[in-house]
């Protein structure tokens, strides 16, 4: 093994270590900005995170990772595969029955893409078009009719505009109100 080739693979190896050393580097400032953990000396915080937390394992909702967020977009989302970020500001204005409604639709999400949570095997215009009624179908499974058609009621304006701002075909505030019709 000549120099050089000693050189290359030393360099690769240090190149390895520094591009590991660089993700998580990187990890840690998505989760400095993105989401943080509870603030324990906020009684409101501490309070909303474990109301998600028990409404959660109450019903069996995959959520390891309950996050609160400073950011306030919608109101909950999935974080990755395995937990719910919580945006504080909508749940200190939203009923209780809107959180189980919000969680069951966000675990949804998460059941939906993850076959080892029993997800649902979404395909082509099912998996593109309808992913906000499919995860809606979870939500009323999980929290039921009357939570989500309050909720769908209740942020009307809200989910209009969202679904207006998103480039892909979105389920419109009617189709997802409409699953709340026929089920008792």
């Amino acid at each position: 093994m000549t120099k050089f080739d000693k050189a290359v693979i030393l360099g690769g190896i240090v190149a390895l270590v520094c591009l590991s050393i660089w993700g998580e580097f990187l990890v840690a400032i998505y989760d400095r900005s993105v989401a943080r953990p509870l603030d324990t000396s906020n009684p409101i915080e501490v309070s909303i995170g474990r109301t998600v937390e028990e409404y959660a394992r109450r019903n069996n909702i995959p959520t390891p990772a309950v996050r609160i967020s400073g950011t306030d977009p919608l109101s909950l989302r999935p974080w990755f595969t395995n937990g719910v970020i919580v945006f504080p500001s909508t749940l200190l204005t939203a009923e209780s029955i809107d959180i189980a409604a919000i969680l069951g639709h966000e675990s949804g999400h998460i059941t939906n893409q993850d076959k080892l949570f029993g997800g649902v095997d979404l395909h082509g215009r099912e998996s593109r078009l309808r992913s906000e009624s499919a995860a809606d179908k979870v939500a009323i499974a999980l929290a039921g009719c009357d939570a989500q058609r309050h909720l769908l009621t209740h942020y009307r304006k809200k989910f209009e505009e969202a679904a207006a701002n998103i480039k892909d075909p979105h389920p419109s505030y009617a189709d997802r109100l409409a699953l709340t019709k026929d089920c008792s």
